[in-house]
């Protein structure tokens, strides 16, 4: 399924091609070769051009231009990249460090964060697309969830119309609803949903079918929706086994082009599966 997305500036329309886990057939470890500190989610932007890498250790991002939009074998050195450092930029009553989810709409200046320390999520907004480095985002709102059981290592995911938001920690789902769209103060807990392994998930734009990433048997899962957005109508439908010796496996990101990212914090590698 192709899904379009229009691009802000310059009207021009990216095709998101939704992940098919039965046309997984391989995975492949790409290493930065920087040891940044116990990286846990990361997120591409649409265009492709972008790879931000949330790294707990440092309470930031590092940003890295992608020459090739999507290639993450690009993602090599520090030649490339540059660092973010949200707390500092939005202040600390954004309570963003040690973040752990990242999710960047397809606007390219909606940000959505989780912060393990804080047990938050947070929405901040650049006002100007990709210029991630140069400028200092706006804070919008943000949510406690560490009493609902999100903590730690926490990833998420956000429909473009801000409806709402999913996340994922040690084996359970949450999907929360927004009365306000993008107003995370309006934020209340809708249901939750265990699967075993889950820490990370990413849907379909409409809502039917999600992945999530289960990190105990290193399978990425596809599920469909017989009521779409609503977790607790989750069915298993495929899976595929990627290789990784690690056991702190975190975070799912999809490309627009069909590639799948989890996040290994102990080797501070990506593992690209395809």
């Amino acid at each position: 399924m192709l899904a379009l997305r229009r691009k802000p500036s310059g009207g021009a329309v990216y095709t998101r091609t939704d992940l098919d886990v039965t046309a997984l057939t391989t995975d492949s470890i790409q290493d930065p070769g920087l040891a940044v500190g116990s990286p846990r989610g990361g997120a591409v932007t649409i265009d492709g051009s972008k790879f931000l890498w949330v790294v707990e250790g440092e309470d930031r991002a590092r940003v890295w231009d992608l020459a090739t939009a999507n290639d993450m074998t690009d993602v090599s050195g520090v030649q490339d990249e540059t660092t973010v450092n949200w707390q500092t930029a939005l202040g600390s009553s954004a309570n963003q460090e040690t973040p752990s989810g990242l999710m960047i709409l397809d606007d390219m200046k909606t940000f959505y964060l989780f912060s393990r320390t804080a047990d938050n999520v947070t929405k901040f907004v650049y006002s100007t697309a990709l210029d991630y480095d140069g400028t200092t985002p706006t804070y919008d709102s943000h949510i406690a969830v560490g009493g609902d059981g999100f903590t730690s290592s926490s990833a998420i995911w956000v429909p473009e119309d801000e409806t709402g938001f999913y996340i994922a920690y040690n084996g359970t789902i949450g999907e929360y609803a927004m009365s306000t769209a993008g107003d995370l103060t309006t934020a209340t807990l809708t249901r939750t949903q265990s699967i075993s392994g889950a820490w990370g998930i990413w849907f379909q734009p409409d809502l039917s079918v999600c992945w999530v990433h289960d990190r105990t048997t290193k399978r990425i899962e596809e599920y469909s929706l017989s009521t779409p957005g609503n977790i607790s109508t989750m069915s298993l439908s495929s899976s595929y086994t990627y290789t990784s010796n690690s056991s702190a496996m975190y975070g799912l990101t999809v490309t627009t082009d069909m590639q799948a990212l989890v996040f290994d914090s102990t080797s501070d590698e990506i593992v690209v599966i395809s």
